[in-house]
C-alpha cells in the first residue's frame, strides 16, 4: 500500500474502532472524535516523550508500552530506544497500531495481546515502561505495580499518567464531577446527558496518595511531576494550547496574577486534574 492509502485505512479504521467503543448518539455531536491523524499525533507526544526524558536518560534498550492503544507513543519512543514493545489487549486498537507502524516504517516496534495484571515477559526486562490513562481502566491496581516492579530492570523507570478523581471533571466523559462522587450520581449525569453511562463502573478512581502509597509499597522511589505540569501550564508563556477558551483563561490568570493563588491550591489540595509520576527500581 502507498503512504496515502495506509493513512486513509487508518482513518476508517479509527472511525470504526470509536464507533463500537463509545456511545455513538454522543459522538454525533463531537464529529471531531472520529477524525485520526497519526502525523498531528506523533507531533503532540513529542511533548510528553521531552518530559520523560528528562528525568529518566536520553536513550533505552527496551521500552514497554502498556495501554499502548494507536501505538502512538511507541512511535514516538522509536528513535530513542533500540526496542519497543506495546501490550494493548484491545484487537482494533493493535490493527491501527499495525498499520501505523508501517506507515512510519518502524522495525524496532511490536505490539502484543496481553494484560498488566499477569505480563507475558521474564523479569528484569525492561528498563523503561510507560503507562499513559491506563491504569484507570484495569482492575487490580497493586497487582499491576507489582507485575510492573517484577518486569522492569534494577534502576529502570515507570513513567504514570493517569486523570486525578479529586478533580472537578471526569475525563472519559467529559462530565462535571465532585472528588470521587459516588457512581450512581455520575451516571444520572451521564444518562441526562445522552451519555451511556455502562463504562462508569470500568473505571477505577485514582488519587496521587493511593498511587504512591501503592508504588511506595512495592518498593519503587517516586517523584510527582504532577505539579511541576501544573507549573508549566501556568507560568511559562510558550507553553501550547489549542483550545480558544483555554488559551485565553490561561492569559486571564496571568494577568491578574490569579494563577499564584490557583497553584497554591493545587499543592496544597492535591486536586489537580492528571497525576504524573516518576518511579524508579
Amino acid at each position: 500500500m502507498t503512504k496515502n492509502e495506509i493513512l486513509e485505512k487508518i482513518k476508517n479504521l479509527y472511525k470504526k474502532y470509536v464507533t463500537n467503543s463509545t456511545n455513538p448518539a454522543w459522538l454525533k455531536q463531537k464529529p471531531e472524535f472520529f477524525e485520526y491523524n497519526p502525523v498531528a499525533a506523533l507531533e503532540e507526544t513529542q511533548l510528553l516523550k521531552n518530559t520523560i526524558v528528562s528525568d529518566t536518560a536520553n536513550h533505552f534498550e527496551k521500552v514497554l508500552d502498556i495501554g499502548s492503544g494507536k501505538g502512538i507513543l511507541c512511535m514516538t519512543f522509536s528513535d530513542i530506544a533500540k526496542e519497543i514493545i506495546g501490550l494493548e489487549p484491545d484487537k482494533d486498537a493493535r490493527e491501527i497500531a499495525e498499520l501505523t507502524k508501517e506507515y512510519f516504517e518502524k522495525n524496532n516496534i511490536k505490539f502484543i495481546d496481553g494484560i498488566a495484571q499477569k505480563m507475558p515477559f521474564e523479569n528484569e526486562t525492561f528498563d523503561l515502561i510507560t503507562s499513559t490513562s491506563t491504569l484507570e481502566h484495569i482492575e487490580g491496581t497493586q497487582n499491576v505495580i507489582k507485575e510492573i516492579f517484577r518486569v522492569l530492570k534494577p534502576g529502570g523507570y515507570f513513567y504514570l499518567n493517569a486523570p486525578n478523581y479529586l478533580w472537578f471533571r471526569e475525563p472519559h466523559y467529559m462530565l462535571p464531577m465532585l472528588p470521587l462522587m459516588p457512581k450512581i450520581f455520575l451516571k444520572i449525569i451521564a444518562r441526562t446527558t445522552n451519555r451511556n453511562p455502562k463504562y462508569i463502573n470500568h473505571i477505577r478512581y485514582l488519587t496521587p496518595r493511593f498511587l504512591c502509597k501503592i508504588l511506595k509499597s512495592e518498593g519503587f522511589t517516586i517523584k510527582n511531576i504532577s505539579l511541576e505540569s501544573m507549573n508549566n501550564t501556568l507560568f511559562r508563556n510558550n507553553v501550547l494550547n489549542k483550545n480558544f477558551i483555554k488559551k485565553n483563561v490561561l492569559r486571564f490568570l496571568k494577568l491578574t496574577k490569579l494563577n499564584y493563588l490557583l497553584y497554591l491550591f493545587f499543592k496544597l489540595t492535591a486536586i489537580y486534574p492528571h497525576i504524573i509520576i516518576i518511579a524508579k527500581k
